[in-house]
């Protein structure tokens, strides 16, 4: 290595990128695809990764799409029903 310094500044950079895509862009553009909140798909991948590994967060986002769907088209209309 003729500049370590070099390294280590692509090293941050590196860091820095992977986080803002893993923790911004993705739970955005999911979000916006699937029509879910980009929090929710965040919350779930971050539980769905400490629950089940690798494998929770592969199936994180399709479980919080199902779960939005459910809550929003049968659990909503239900309850303002029941309310009324």
């Amino acid at each position: 290595m003729v500049k370590p310094s070099s390294a280590l500044v692509f090293l941050i950079f590196t860091l820095i990128l992977q986080t803002v895509d893993r923790y911004v862009l993705k739970p955005r553009l999911f979000g916006n695809s699937l029509g879910v909140s980009g929090l929710w798909i965040l919350i779930g991948i971050v539980v769905g990764g400490n629950m089940f590994g690798v494998v929770g967060i592969l199936l994180a986002i399709p479980a919080v799409a199902i779960i939005d769907f459910i809550y929003g088209n049968y659990l909503l209309p239900k309850l303002e029903k029941h309310r009324k």
